[in-house]
């Protein structure tokens, strides 16, 4: 895994990242035109992993922007939110990645597609595996062998990094993303915490 690291301090790294976000013209586009789109993007997603999802109460979607994935999941009855760094109610509220605003042992399912903006992917991943339940599950897509945009934080050769990370959970799913609509990601893995 290469980490690009080129902040000077975390307040810069957090600043850059909420460029993309707040940028009025991705919020028009993600709340009107794509606003649909992605949620079924989501849904597809949520359904050929539906055995896995739906043993779930509550859900936690990290870096969820307007909240496409948590309208998917809410639309299969599992409770979810989001958080990022620029909320959008009633789906996301403000949460850091690396620092995530819940007790341990909340959520039943953790959900991101954003893997590759952590800038610290070890506590991002610590973080994940201290608010899971046990044997609730953290679910990641992912784009293996492809640069990210501007604002990908570390590039990722092979899911075996990101497993590596993991100190309290085991592999359940670790295969290609197949979806019916064009996406970036071609990964999907899915971690039960022991």
């Amino acid at each position: 895994m290469k980490l690009h690291n080129q902040y000077n301090n975390y307040d810069d790294y957090i600043d850059h990242q909420k460029i993309k976000t707040l940028d009025l013209k991705n919020r028009e586009i993600w709340l009107t035109k794509e606003w649909d789109y992605k949620i079924s993007l989501f849904t597809e997603l949520f359904e050929q992993n539906k055995d896995i999802i739906n043993t779930c109460n509550n859900s936690l979607c990290v870096c969820a922007r307007m909240g496409h994935e948590v309208v998917a999941l809410q639309k299969m009855g599992i409770n979810s939110i989001g958080i990022d760094l620029v909320p959008y109610d009633p789906y996301v509220i403000t949460g850091d990645m690396h620092d995530p605003p819940f007790e341990s042992e909340t959520f039943d399912l953790v959900f991101s597609n954003s893997f590759d903006h952590s800038l610290n992917p070890e506590i991002f991943i610590s973080e994940v595996e201290r608010i899971l339940k046990p044997n609730g599950y953290c679910f990641l897509i992912m784009q293996l062998q492809n640069k990210g945009d501007s604002y990908s934080e570390n590039d990722i050769d092979s899911s075996k990094e990101v497993i590596s990370l993991f100190q309290k959970s085991i592999p359940i799913i670790n295969e290609s993303l197949i979806l019916s609509f064009k996406w970036t990601y071609n990964w999907k893995l899915i971690m039960q915490k022991q």
